[in-house]
Order: C-alpha cells, then sequence, then structure tokens
C-alpha cells in the first residue's frame, strides 16, 4: 500500500475527505488566482472559493494545525506610472482572520521577479 496518493478533484471534497479522516496537520495550498491566469483551461476562482476554501481548511485542520496559502492576483501596469496589485490577498487574510480566527504571522514568503511588479526587497 503506497504511503500517499495524489488525486486531481475539487478543494471542497479532499478538505472533507481530510476532515472525515479525523483532520490534517497542514494545509498548503496555491489556488487560482481570482482573474489573474487561466493556465490554459477554463478555471474560475471567485471570492467565494476563497471564502469556501477557508471554511474547509477550518474544518480539516487538527487543533493547532497551520494553514499555508500561496496567493496573489493581477499585477497591472497601469499606463507607465506603475503597477496596481490585486487586494485579493488582503481581503483572503482579513476574511480568514476576522470570520474564521486564523492568524497571519507573516505575509510575504517570497518574492517573485518579473515586470511588471517586479519585487524589490522588503
Amino acid at each position: 500500500m503506497p504511503f500517499c496518493s495524489i488525486e486531481q478533484r475539487d478543494f471542497r471534497d479532499t478538505l472533507t475527505a481530510a476532515e472525515a479522516q479525523g483532520g490534517v496537520d497542514l494545509v498548503l495550498t496555491s489556488p487560482p488566482y481570482d482573474d489573474a491566469r487561466t493556465y490554459g483551461s477554463d478555471v474560475s476562482f471567485s471570492f467565494k472559493d476563497y471564502h469556501d476554501l477557508g471554511d474547509g481548511v477550518l474544518r480539516a485542520l487538527k487543533p493547532g494545525g497551520q494553514a499555508l496559502i500561496n496567493i496573489s492576483g493581477p499585477i497591472r501596469d497601469t499606463r507607465g506610472v506603475g503597477t496596481e496589485r490585486s487586494l485579493t490577498p488582503w481581503r483572503i487574510l482579513l476574511d480568514w482572520s476576522e470570520r474564521l480566527g486564523f492568524r497571519s504571522m507573516d505575509v510575504l514568503a517570497y518574492g517573485r521577479f518579473g515586470v511588471p511588479g517586479a519585487y524589490l526587497g522588503r
């Protein structure tokens, strides 16, 4: 019997299965950005999906468990006067903190180099 298996399915199904098995110590996820990319497929992720993701993560975690989320959003060049960053990560942070009681230990784990919106340090 293998130690683990990899399955592709909706996050709701995965987190429900984790909860049914008694919970997990860690949830690590990188959900689709709200409208930044399609990855060549018909992927759509709305704020309701991020809301549902938070609910599922909370139910799936054991007490003291950790949730790590890799999230960003579109970075747009605003006609040469700078870049505009998505507020999606901040909306998720506030929603999960205020509604679910999660704490944010740090906001940025790594920087992504590239244009537009090149990472210039902290």
